[in-house]
């Protein structure tokens, strides 16, 4: 299933919430997006990591998602839009899914399902890659396998830092919604055939998470 969207799931990286301390825990979150991101401090050729989600998600009118990608607001060419992320989503009635999504500038985001109704704990290897022989040309990867066609991301090679994210979107401020998603085995390709596990830099969190890693490169994001 294919669905484009004026507004994907990435409203990623305006990130005006910023870091925020320990009142993120009294709050069920905002109205509106938020997030919990994740940067690794370099710059990359990809992003791998397993998710599962860990309970069974209960939402309002929104949505839930956790995903893996490159990209953002303003980061392709010419301060535009561009995005490649892949991950779960849950959507009103609690059904999840797992997708990728593509913003290429100047154009919408493509959202793809790639699986519905995915039970809990169900574990996923993930990740996006660029391609080795063409720099700035993207690849979306499940369990090992290509998922999405090759795509021409301007201005992302050498200059994009990878992120692990979690979003809220709520149509009422502090309605309590029930998530926990794992990230586990967080890897980042710093050349054509190395991957190395991450390197937290920044990290994001607004009201209406948790963030506790595990090990540097584990981590669960979930609701307060």
């Amino acid at each position: 299933m294919l669905v484009t969207a004026a507004a994907g799931l990435c409203g990623l990286l305006g990130l005006a919430g910023g870091t925020v301390a320990a009142d993120a825990s009294r709050t069920c979150g905002a109205r509106g997006r938020s997030y919990a991101v994740v940067e690794d401090e370099r710059v990359s050729r990809g992003i791998t990591a397993t998710l599962i989600s860990v309970v069974q998600p209960q939402i309002g009118d929104g949505l839930v998602a956790a995903w893996v990608g490159v990209g953002g607001p303003g980061q392709a060419r010419h301060g535009q839009d561009a995005w490649i992320q892949v991950g779960l989503s849950v959507f009103t009635g609690g059904i999840t899914g797992l997708y990728f999504e593509i913003k290429r500038p100047s154009m919408d985001p493509e959202y793809t399902e790639i699986q519905r109704d995915v039970a809990v704990d169900t574990r996923f290897r993930i990740g996006v890659r660029e391609d080795a022989a063409r720099p700035g040309w993207w690849r979306v990867w499940v369990n090992g396998t290509p998922v999405s066609a090759a795509v021409d991301l301007p201005g992302s090679s050498g200059r994009w830092r990878p992120t692990a994210t979690a979003e809220t979107w709520r149509d009422e401020p502090n309605e309590c919604y029930r998530f926990a998603f794992r990230f586990e085995r967080v890897a980042i390709a710093t050349s054509r055939t190395r991957w190395t596990p991450l390197v937290p830099g920044e990290r994001y969190r607004d009201p209406g998470y948790r963030l506790r890693f595990i090990t540097r490169s584990t981590f669960l994001v979930s609701s307060p």
